[in-house]
């Protein structure tokens, strides 16, 4: 199935991807939008970045978000307002997180819930 939705901001980006919907709205009740360490990244969209600078933000952003045990950063992919791309930690196992460990090594992309 392929994914896509608006991000980026006001740039109105539509990247896409192909894989499973795996909804975390409510996981560990965390509010993604709310103070997001990214917003100064999302505002400096248009200067050149490394896929160092990206894993780099992203680290950041799983940090903050409390999520840096179940994600990795991925630089392969682009980086922009509700679409960070991660890679599924390969240790998150099935008992604490089923939908999640179910995918455990596998790549992935968080958004926003909000986006359109």
């Amino acid at each position: 199935m392929l994914f896509t939705n608006q991000t980026g901001g006001v740039a109105c980006l539509h990247p896409k991807c192909e894989g499973v919907l795996l909804p975390l709205t409510s996981f560990r009740g965390l509010n993604l939008e709310k103070d997001d360490p990214l917003q100064d990244f999302y505002e400096s969209l248009l200067a050149p970045i490394t896929e160092i600078d990206r894993i780099a933000w992203i680290d950041r952003w799983l940090s903050w978000s409390k999520a840096d045990d179940l994600f990795s950063a991925r630089g392969d992919e682009e980086l922009a307002e509700a679409w960070i791309p991660v890679r599924i930690r390969p240790e998150v196992g099935t008992e604490g997180h089923p939908l999640l460990g179910a995918f455990a090594g596998c790549e992935a992309i968080l958004t926003y819930t909000n986006s359109d």
